[in-house]
């Protein structure tokens, strides 16, 4: 049973898997993988309307106004601000990106379809004849400078360098947003000014220093458009401020970008969104990404007051079956206290629980033999994020064996996942839908079709949830809780149709520039 992609998925760079002892040590950070939720896991909004902050179509925001304004921090400058309650699974903003981009090389970089750019009548029309003419050799190019070697970066820098020649008043869209990392954008432009092919990509009209900015807000703004194939940069989206118990979540699907509710909010609150997606992450790692991807320290609650659920340890206790999850970054011995009992942790249990914890971030257990041993020898919660991102490894790896799929061994799998996201996770997780709709995909293929109709069923409700009831997503999630496929084929080819779909997606969304 190959395990085809669920209905919401949120994707992250991926990155080399780092400890939080490393972390601490300097050593970096594990970085997200990120994931665009799509077609079999990205939303989308009306086909002729256009949508406004307030919601994805006229009724709704009628209905019930507007959902958001601009704000100003004077820390974090322009945020979004709720304007009144809200609810989860509304949706708050749907959008067009300024400019996205395809990392398929055979697509065009304007008109997405699969021919040479120097031949397309859009480019033609759009760029001055020297990039025109010479659009594909400037791709490759621009591919070999240190430090730019992703295709989709390149054609968004290429597009939104233009779109600053044409229309300067529609790059100043980009002005509200962190430009992190400018020495080395800076760099890189003098290296694109340098090269006789790629130099012509930079307009006389916009300064070196200015094209270095665009280069930093792409670079630090932008959100990967996973079924389309590329990446975009939503002005809009980019005001939502991050928080790592986000109250709101972002989804794509085609070229467009869903913002929804996750967590009641109150009328004044900021809107956040996870910028990093680290479900299962603990507090220095998603602090040390945080710090190099977008140059700040992040300070919510769940980074300084809250216990740390990622980093889950049995609480020594004699009767105690709780666990102990250091507050932050457990700096302090008053950090080490169970949940329950509220037993503090000694400090040489805390050093070898720290210990352990570190060899195993290194190199974890790698089946569930090794899993269970781990878990024998009393210092690892279940709910550990290690043995947690074991699981799912080891998860995806039983849905492809036909043997593990018939005996019922994938499927122990997934449930034992989804049970221990229950206690990690918030809520209203888009995560729990993706875990969900893998244990329906081993049931289908086990022939179990009543208890994959089940689990269909509850990942159409936290679809419905982490990305609105009126959203593609969601409605690709009902209509396969209604009409459950009845083989692995057939249900594979129901996730083939919605990535079909949404990469040929590019409908109208909100007009970022007419809001502002």
């Amino acid at each position: 049973a190959k395990m085809s992609p669920p209905v919401v998925e949120v994707k992250m760079k991926k990155k080399k898997k780092r400890s939080t002892e490393d972390v601490e040590a300097g050593g970096g950070a594990k970085k997200g993988k990120l994931q665009p939720v799509r077609a079999s896991g990205t939303p989308t909004g009306s086909k002729t309307k256009t949508a406004s902050p307030g919601g994805s179509g006229k009724k709704k925001a009628a209905a019930s106004g507007r959902a958001w304004t601009m704000g100003s921090d004077p820390l974090k400058g322009r945020i979004m601000v709720a304007t009144r309650d809200l609810e989860v699974g509304e949706v708050i903003l749907n959008e067009q990106p300024l400019v996205a981009a395809s990392w398929h090389e055979h697509r065009c970089l304007e008109c997405h379809e699969p021919h040479a750019a120097s031949t397309c009548k859009e480019v033609a029309a759009k760029y001055p004849k020297t990039v025109a003419e010479k659009m594909d050799d400037i791709g490759e190019a621009l591919g070999t400078i240190d430090g730019f070697d992703e295709l989709d970066m390149s054609r968004r820098l290429i597009k939104l360098l233009n779109l600053a020649r044409l229309q300067p008043e529609r790059a100043e869209l980009t002005r509200p947003c962190t430009a992190h990392n400018m020495d080395k954008c800076r760099a890189i432009i003098k290296d694109i000014k340098a090269h006789k092919v790629a130099c012509v990509i930079v307009p006389a009209e916009v300064k070196d220093e200015e094209a270095a900015r665009l280069l930093a807000v792409l670079n630090t703004n932008s959100h990967e458009l996973g079924e389309w194939g590329g990446s975009g940069f939503f002005p809009l989206a980019c005001l939502s401020e991050h928080s790592c118990q986000a109250n709101c979540a972002f989804s794509t699907s085609g070229t467009e970008l869903w913002v929804t509710v996750v967590q009641r909010v109150k009328s004044g609150a900021p809107l956040s969104i996870d910028y990093c997606d680290a479900t299962f992450e603990p507090t220095a790692v998603r602090q040390a990404h945080l710090l190099e991807d977008y140059g700040f320290e992040c300070v919510c609650e769940r980074c300084t007051t809250q216990p740390d659920r990622a980093r889950a340890f049995l609480c020594p206790e004699a009767g105690c079956t709780s666990k102990i999850c250091p507050v932050g970054l457990g700096k302090k011995p008053s950090d080490w206290k169970c949940l329950t009992c509220r037993t503090q942790l000694s400090k040489p249990t805390r050093i070898r629980y720290k210990k352990i914890e570190k060899a195993l971030a290194d190199e974890g257990p790698q089946d569930l033999e090794e899993i269970d041993e781990v878990l024998e020898h009393d210092v690892f919660h279940e709910s550990h994020y290690i043995i947690i991102d074991a699981l799912v490894e080891l998860g995806e790896a039983m849905a492809k064996d036909d043997e593990q799929v018939r005996n019922g061994g994938a499927e122990a799998i997934w449930k034992r996942i989804i049970r221990l996201a229950n206690e990690v996770l918030p809520e209203v997780h888009h995560r729990k839908a993706i875990y969900y709709d893998n244990l329906a995909q081993v049931q289908v293929a086990k022939g179990d079709l009543g208890a994959a109709k089940v689990s269909l069923t509850k990942a159409y409700q936290v679809t419905e949830k982490a990305c609105g009831k009126d959203s593609p997503l969601c409605q690709q999630a009902r209509q396969l809780m209604l009409n459950p496929p009845q083989n692995i084929e057939a249900m594979q080819a129901s996730y083939e149709s919605m990535r079909e779909l949404a990469a040929k997606k590019q409908r109208m969304g909100v007009d970022g520039l007419g809001f502002l």
